[in-house]
């Protein structure tokens, strides 16, 4: 999850990357802050992320989707 962080914030302040990301998505900063306190994205955003900065979907999912999935499928 945190990867996705350290792409985006390789010019800026984490909370500055945050708030860009949220912008991104056409989201809040304090939704994004959510996404991150608990560690993952939700799918939806993930696959997004995955499309706007490369960073594999798998590693900014929930951990517990992951496990109890065939990665092939991703």
């Amino acid at each position: 999850m945190y990867e996705l962080l350290e792409v985006m914030a390789k010019q800026s302040s984490k909370r500055e990357a945050k708030q860009h990301l949220a912008n991104h998505l056409g989201v809040s900063y304090q939704a994004v802050k959510k996404w991150f306190d608990r560690g993952y994205l939700p799918l939806d955003r993930a696959i997004e992320c995955e499309m706007l900065f490369g960073v594999d979907r798998l590693t900014t999912m929930d951990p517990k989707i992951v496990a109890a999935t065939d990665k092939r499928i991703f």
